[in-house]
């Protein structure tokens, strides 16, 4: 079953709640499956039934029935017993539960995560005395469920600290207000020192969640409790929120993560290794780096995937094995290099620079600013030389070139605005 259940949920999710389940045993024709605590059979529950469901019957050949609960393995081999509910889900200052490996340590620090990273340890390390809130926005497995568990592990076991999705969320919302429990609801959430929201654009479009997550963020605010908050997007482009949200989202600190460069995919996939002890060529780990560009969980699904071939075909990890396993999985490498009028065609979009003014002798601000993407990108993307570059634009020096390039790779470490320019050039010159 977790076999089949791995391939549908997402690693993180997978690793929060599936990592720990276990087969208890049969009792009156019903499938017992034991978890670690109340909260992780309500979370399952609410979010996967019918994923296990399915799994289960795609195991067994027919449909059957089975049921969580919540039960400790023991290392003598006795059976264990299944303890009652107990009120662990609504306890305010219960433990998050965290996907172990999801630590500070384990988070490979590149250009496109290092404002996000170095602002989640300040949140870890001074709570409330850090920006409030702290809003984190990327792409799907960029890395931010992995800050804001990393953030649950320190603070956690001194602060009261809970992480949550808005999903999550939005479901005890509902049991809440079902069962009249609210007052046990806002407890919980409102007397924290932290809350660590993941996925804030899956809360609910309803107006009551809307409204008591506005008057949660308000009670902890006001009390100067740290907020983290992450999302797929930046607030401004929340639109199903209500505006009131989204201001206070911008209180305090919004940082991003971009896809990470093939420097940092390579420094993913050595630490992976390390961690989970494979022998892995350094041609191989290159070849997995160039194939897989998205992000970070399809790059660590792909070494997964090759680590797991080898093993059933009883074979040492080589650059063929690699490469079936990876063709299976990726389309054809992005070889083409575009056009240096595509990049051009592409700058001008995104910045409202016209072509000819990025080739003239105008030297206003923003025309510089994107001349000098121009001359990154088609440095970086396009593998042009500084003199080919200098005849694109106009006839520039090499030292003009390399002095833009530069700029550009220097404002990459610390200008957000600068990352998602060149994030937006990128998509329109991948659509053209």
């Amino acid at each position: 079953m977790l076999d089949r259940l791995r391939r549908v949920v997402p690693a993180p999710s997978f690793d929060t709640w599936f990592a720990d389940t276990h087969a208890i045993g049969m009792q009156g024709g019903v499938l017992q499956i034991g978890v670690v605590s109340d909260f992780a059979r309500e979370a399952l529950t609410a979010q996967y039934y019918p994923a296990i469901s399915e799994a289960l019957t795609s195991v067994v050949g027919r449909r059957q029935e089975f049921e969580l609960l919540v039960h400790r393995q023991q290392e003598t081999g006795a059976p264990a017993q299944a303890m009652p509910p107990s009120q662990s889900v609504t306890a305010p200052h219960a433990r998050p539960v965290l996907a172990p490996h999801y630590t500070f340590a384990n988070f490979v620090v590149g250009r496109s995560n290092r404002l996000a990273h170095a602002a989640a340890v300040a949140v870890s390390e001074q709570p409330s005395q850090s920006p409030n809130p702290l809003f984190i926005y990327g792409g799907v497995g960029l890395g931010k469920t992995h800050l804001l568990h990393a953030i649950a592990h320190v603070t956690g076991p001194r602060l009261r600290t809970i992480y949550v999705s808005a999903e999550t969320y939005t479901n005890e919302f509902v049991t809440a207000l079902r069962e009249h429990s609210m007052e046990q609801f806002r407890e919980k959430y409102r007397n924290v020192d932290i809350l660590l929201i993941d996925d804030i654009q899956f809360i609910s479009r309803g107006e009551q969640t809307q409204e008591e997550f506005f008057h949660t963020f308000d009670a902890l605010y006001t009390r100067n409790k740290q907020i983290v908050i992450n999302s797929d997007v930046s607030p401004k482009l929340l639109t199903l929120l209500e505006e009131r949200l989204r201001s206070r989202f911008e209180w305090g600190l919004t940082v991003d993560i971009s896809a990470p460069d093939v420097e940092t995919r390579l420094a993913i996939l050595r630490s992976k290794a390390e961690r989970d002890e494979l022998r892995v060529p350094e041609e191989v780990l290159l070849l997995i780096a160039h194939r897989v560009q998205d992000n970070i969980r399809q790059l660590e699904g792909a070494l997964n995937r090759i680590a797991a071939l080898a093993r059933l075909q009883r074979e040492p990890i080589t650059r063929e094995l690699a490469v079936d396993a990876l063709n299976a999985i990726t389309s054809t490498p992005r070889t083409a290099v575009p056009m240096p009028s595509v990049i051009l065609d592409a700058v001008a979009q995104v910045t409202n620079i016209p072509v000819d003014a990025l080739t003239s002798k105008r030297r206003e601000k923003q025309v510089a600013y994107a001349r000098h993407l121009a001359m990154y990108l088609l440095r970086d993307v396009a593998h042009q030389s500084y003199a080919q570059i200098g005849r694109i634009l106009g006839g520039r020096d090499h030292t003009t070139v390399l002095h833009g390039f530069r700029r550009i790779d220097r404002l990459l470490e610390t200008d957000p605005d600068v990352r998602r320019d060149l994030t937006e050039i990128r998509a329109a010159m991948a659509a053209r």
